[in-house]
């Protein structure tokens, strides 16, 4: 059954997503080696039954408290992923919703693994210019 309020709606999915998605990914792609749980204060990670699940279950796992608020240059989503994806959908206009919804679908779909892995693999350097910059935006 659905509770009417969509934040505890919200906090369940996101716990039955870290049980049944998130960890089984996760060990597999980090083959046992340690690995860290970044979030941000969205209410479903900072819900209390979602903070003992990630103590839990991660290896480590780095609080709202402990990161930079707001710090794009720490997201990959947003150092890569948007940037990446905004460009490739504007290639051509879009005249529906439609339109630009099966363009994002497949440009996530078929995003090469290369250029994600390369993003990713960028992210220890962005770390050290954020603390070098003392938390402030780096470029």
């Amino acid at each position: 059954m659905i509770d009417n309020d969509s934040s505890k709606f919200m906090r369940s999915i996101a716990a039955e997503l870290g049980v049944t998605v998130v960890l089984p990914w996760m060990k597999q792609v980090a083959q046992n080696r340690p690995w860290v749980w970044q979030q941000d204060s969205a209410p479903c990670y900072v819900f209390n039954r979602s903070l003992v699940w990630l103590e839990e279950h991660c290896y480590d796992l780095v609080t709202k408290h402990q990161w930079p608020p707001g710090s794009p240059d720490l997201n990959l989503m947003d150092y890569f992923f948007w940037d990446v994806l905004e460009n490739r959908t504007n290639r051509r206009p879009h005249t529906t919703k439609a339109s630009l919804i099966a363009s994002i679908k497949e440009h996530c779909t078929f995003m090469d693994r290369e250029i994600v892995k390369k993003a990713c693999g960028s992210f220890r350097t962005r770390i050290e210019r954020v603390i070098e910059a003392e938390g402030s935006y780096v470029e």
